[in-house]
């Protein structure tokens, strides 16, 4: 059965996460009493003894997206706040399964900055909109399909403990092109999909988000060769901190490596597994920027580099540093 909306008590000093202007269709409680949320999961019993408020919910306009219950998460589980989906209706039924499945609140839309392909921002359980963040972009490798970033643990499990631990992530997950070495060239643009995430993020789920306190940038694989185009171009993003996972290849590291060093200040990682740290530090070691080799777990070695990083150097007590460009 469909859920019904209903209103029910929520915790005092979750009152300024109301939507502005709204007005609940029940008498109003008593002085000092609870303030009143919205409701998606509501049992068909409450349902029949409460009066529905549609009206007075401020949903996006059609054709914009829509939000969505998800069920099986409390509505406490992104710090009081429904639990739901916003999307625009051109999205692969995959990705909007696996966000699903991912819990928390997320958005996903066609993106004009990343070639008309979909992006997801995804806001794991943890997350808490009220408290400073950081966004993380992660650019996967050739055909980086979105449901299957998405599905992968290594991203959602690690992201939830990190957001559950007090880190505050927000994920923003690109759909990689077939063609890797044209990602963000042309009239796509990395610079350009960050505010641009955040401006639908906010506009689908309605959730109250300010500005990032850092930007960061994962690049697995293929990813590598984004990091580069977007890197070198003029209206390159503006970063706090780049991890590169297993994605120095080719000339991609070298080039990589003179784009940042128009851009100073920008911290970087790189993790290579051990079939690749040769190759990597004959590129990058020689120009002194450090590269560390994953040790022989966790498994699996190559896609096992992103949970990797975000465990050592984003962690909420990370081992590992990361180190100025030279």
């Amino acid at each position: 059965m469909k859920p019904t909306m209903t209103l029910t008590p929520l915790p005092r000093f979750l009152q300024p996460l109301q939507p502005p202007g709204w007005r609940p269709a029940l008498p109003a409680p008593p002085a000092g009493g609870p303030a009143w949320a919205l409701d998606l999961f509501a049992s068909p019993a409450r349902s029949e003894a409460a009066q529905p408020v549609a009206a007075a919910i401020a949903l996006p306009p059609p054709g914009h997206g829509q939000v969505a219950a998800a069920p099986g998460h409390p509505v406490a589980s992104n710090a009081g706040l429904p639990a739901g989906h916003g999307f625009d209706g051109r999205i692969a039924s995959q990705t909007l399964a696996a966000l699903t499945r991912a819990g928390g609140v997320s958005a996903a839309y066609v993106s004009p900055a990343n070639g008309q392909r979909e992006v997801a921002v995804l806001a794991t359980p943890g997350f808490d909109p009220m408290r400073p963040y950081h966004v993380l972009v992660y650019a996967r490798g050739i055909e980086g399909d979105n449901a299957k970033s998405l599905e992968g643990q290594f991203l959602t499990q690690t992201l939830r403990g990190l957001n559950e631990a007090g880190r505050n992530v927000l994920l923003v997950l690109p759909k990689s092109p077939t063609a890797m070495h044209a990602w963000f060239t042309g009239a796509e643009s990395l610079g350009a999909l960050v505010p641009e995430a955040l401006d639908r993020f906010r506009a689908l789920t309605g959730l109250p988000l300010g500005e990032p306190a850092e930007r960061w940038l994962m690049a697995h694989s293929g990813g590598g060769k984004a990091v580069e185009n977007a890197l070198s171009r003029a209206d390159a993003p503006r970063l706090d901190r780049l991890l590169l996972a297993d994605s120095t290849y080719g000339t991609w590291a070298t080039g990589t490596l003179a784009a940042l060093r128009r851009q100073p200040g920008i911290a970087v990682a790189t993790v290579v597994t051990a079939h690749n740290a040769a190759r990597a530090h004959a590129q990058l070691g020689r120009h002194g920027l450090r590269v560390d080799a994953m040790p022989a777990y966790p498994q699996p070695g190559h896609n096992g580099v992103p949970a990797y990083m975000l465990k050592e150097f984003l962690g909420v007590r990370p081992t590992r540093t990361f180190s100025a460009v030279p």
